[in-house]
C-alpha cells in the first residue's frame, strides 16, 4: 500500500523536474531575445495582486491534482480489496 503512494510522489517529481527543465531552457533563450524581454516587462507591470491570486489559484488546482493521485490509489485498492473478499471468505483452511 505504501509503495502505491510513494510512486504518484516520485513521478510527480521527475515532471516537476522536466518542467524545471523546460523553463530554464526557456529562461536561459529568451535573455538573448528582445520579445521575450518586452513580454517581460509587460508581466512586470502587473499588480502584485493579480499576480499574488493567479499563484494562489495555481496552488489550490496543483494541491487539487496531487489529492486525486492519491484518492485514485485508494479507491481502487479498496475496490480491489472489496471485489476480492468473497474469494478470501470462501477460501478453506482446514
Amino acid at each position: 500500500m505504501l509503495i502505491s503512494l510513494v510512486i504518484p510522489v516520485f513521478a510527480l517529481l521527475v515532471i516537476g523536474g522536466i518542467i524545471w527543465m523546460i523553463i530554464e531552457g526557456i529562461v536561459h533563450i529568451s535573455k538573448k531575445n528582445k520579445a521575450i524581454d518586452n513580454f517581460f516587462n509587460q508581466v512586470n507591470k502587473v499588480s502584485e495582486t493579480y499576480k499574488f491570486a493567479t499563484t494562489f489559484l495555481f496552488l489550490i488546482l496543483a494541491t487539487a491534482g496531487i489529492s486525486q493521485f492519491y484518492l485514485y490509489y485508494i479507491v481502487s485498492a479498496f475496490l480491489f480489496g472489496l471485489s476480492y473478499l468473497p474469494l478470501a471468505l470462501q477460501v478453506s483452511f482446514f
